[in-house]
C-alpha cells in the first residue's frame, strides 16, 4: 500500500516531511526570520541530512550561537557536523554550545570530554544521571564532579559535606561522591 502514511502520524507531521523541507533554499528563510531566531530554529531543525550538511558547510564561518544550537538540535546532525561545530574557533566559546556538544551522542568522544571540565556544577549533576549520554562521557562527568566536590571541601574526607549543601545538593551529601 504505497502512498499511505504510517499510522499515528498527523497530517501536519506528514506535511513537514524532511524531504519536502529540504527543497527550500535556506538563505531567504534566514533573512525572513533573522529577527525571530526561535522561528529560525524550527526551520533548521526540520532540514534533512544533506541540506543540513550543506547549511553548515556554507555558513560555519558566520554561524551564530542560535544557528549552531539549531543544527545540534536537528535529529539529522551527524558526527561530522558536531565535530565541525566543536572545532570552530568561535562557537565553543558559548557555554550553551559546549553543553549541547557534551549532551549530543554524535559528538566525537574526545571533543565531548574536552568540554566536560567547563560545565557548571548544576549541569554536571543533571547530566550525571542522564541515560542519554555515552558511558565514557558520563564517567568523565562523574570524575569531574568528584574532583570539584573534593576541592570545595578542601579534602577527600568521608561524611557530610557542607560545601555540597552550599552547591545545591540534597542532604549535605554530594551524589557524585561515595560518602
Amino acid at each position: 500500500e504505497m502512498g499511505r502514511s504510517p499510522p499515528g502520524r498527523s497530517a501536519e507531521a506528514r506535511a513537514l516531511e524532511a524531504s519536502e523541507v529540504a527543497a527550500v533554499p535556506y538563505e531567504p528563510i534566514r533573512q525572513v526570520y533573522e529577527k525571530r531566531p526561535e522561528l529560525l530554529w524550527h526551520v533548521v531543525r526540520l532540514l534533512a541530512p544533506a541540506p543540513l550538511a550543506q547549511f553548515v558547510e556554507q555558513n560555519l564561518a558566520r554561524m551564530g550561537e542560535d544557528d549552531a544550537l539549531a543544527v545540534l538540535g536537528n535529529r539529522n546532525c551527524t558526527q561530522l557536523l558536531c565535530s565541525e561545530i566543536a572545532s570552530s574557533s568561535r562557537l565553543p566559546l558559548h557555554y550553551s554550545i559546549r553543553l549541547r556538544l557534551v549532551e549530543h551522542r554524535s559528538t566525537p568522544l574526545g571533543q565531548a570530554l574536552k568540554f566536560v571540565n567547563h560545565l557548571y556544577w548544576s549541569d554536571l549533576l543533571r547530566l550525571s544521571i542522564s541515560m542519554q549520554l555515552s558511558p565514557p562521557v558520563r564517567g568523565a562527568i562523574d570524575a569531574c564532579g568528584r574532583r570539584r566536590c573534593g576541592k570545595a571541601r578542601g579534602s577527600n574526607q568521608k561524611g557530610d559535606c557542607a560545601a555540597d549543601a552550599r552547591l545545591g545538593t540534597s542532604h549535605g551529601k554530594c551524589p557524585l561522591v561515595r560518602h
